[in-house]
């Protein structure tokens, strides 16, 4: 149990109208509060006690007074056993570097172990890929993938093993955005625990065969003017395919 109180710092007594625990299972309840309205006494205090029942499992919730007139004062309360998310590999995921190899060969997907070594389960309630240098605007440059539906819960001393995906490779150049792991880790609030991701990939650089005319192709005589000419020329450009943007800033492979 957790000894509260509510206190009045002012000269006049204070009407209190509401008591109450957000919690409604019943995990958390209130001891020697008196029942709404009550008063307390100008620079004084009305002390009472918050008492948790065991439950399997981490609850954390808030217990609110309300003043007459509106005016509200929170306090955060927990009990039980909190979990606590970790990740393997730890905070890092490296897709590797094309160029140099260093320090691993490139690989598109990348295997990402959320852990729980808490003696509570763990409750996954989002995860989101951000660009931290667009101050946290979209990132489409990596997936989850497969998919994976939220919320999920990782037992304790337990882990879920989730899939990322390089999916923009012939961007080429450095590619670095971040993934965040929202839970119900006390100690991980909203936005979650952060796990970095970076890549360095080739843009494909390989020539594009164009076939350039000047006017319709003729193979007899004539002699309106020159002959029309056929020529097929190479381009030193990415032909990535349809709908894919032909931009990159890195380094070239040519083959």
């Amino acid at each position: 149990e957790g000894s509260f109180s509510i206190h009045n710092s002012g000269g006049a007594p204070l009407t209190i109208t509401g008591l109450a625990i957000a919690d409604t299972s019943g995990a958390f309840t209130l001891s020697g509060a008196p029942t709404p309205p009550f008063q307390v006494p100008a620079i004084g205090d009305v002390p009472f006690k918050v008492v948790y029942h065991t439950t399997n499992g981490f609850i954390r919730t808030t217990l609110t007074a309300t003043a007459q007139g509106g005016a509200t004062v929170t306090a955060q309360i927990t009990g039980g056993s909190p979990p606590v998310i970790g990740t393997n590999p730890q905070d890092n995921l490296d897709f590797g570097n094309e160029v140099t190899n260093n320090p691993a060969p490139y690989n598109p997907v990348q295997a990402l172990d959320i852990t729980n070594t808490g003696s509570g389960p763990l409750k996954v309630s989002k995860l989101s890929i951000v660009n931290e240098a667009v101050d946290g605007g979209a990132c489409p440059n990596y997936a989850v993938n497969p998919p994976v539906t939220v919320p999920f819960t990782v037992t304790a001393n337990s882990q879920k093993t989730i899939s990322v995906q390089h999916t923009r490779p012939y961007l080429g150049g450095d590619s670095a955005c971040r993934l965040y792991i929202e839970s119900d880790d006390p100690v991980r609030p909203a936005p979650g625990l952060p796990v970095d991701l970076h890549a360095f990939t080739y843009i494909n650089c390989k020539p594009v065969a164009l076939i350039n005319q000047s006017s319709p192709l003729s193979y007899g005589f004539t002699d309106a003017g020159p002959s029309p000419t056929l020529r097929i020329s190479g381009s030193d450009s990415y032909d990535p395919g349809v709908g894919e943007p032909r931009t990159g800033s890195g380094e070239c492979q040519n083959g």
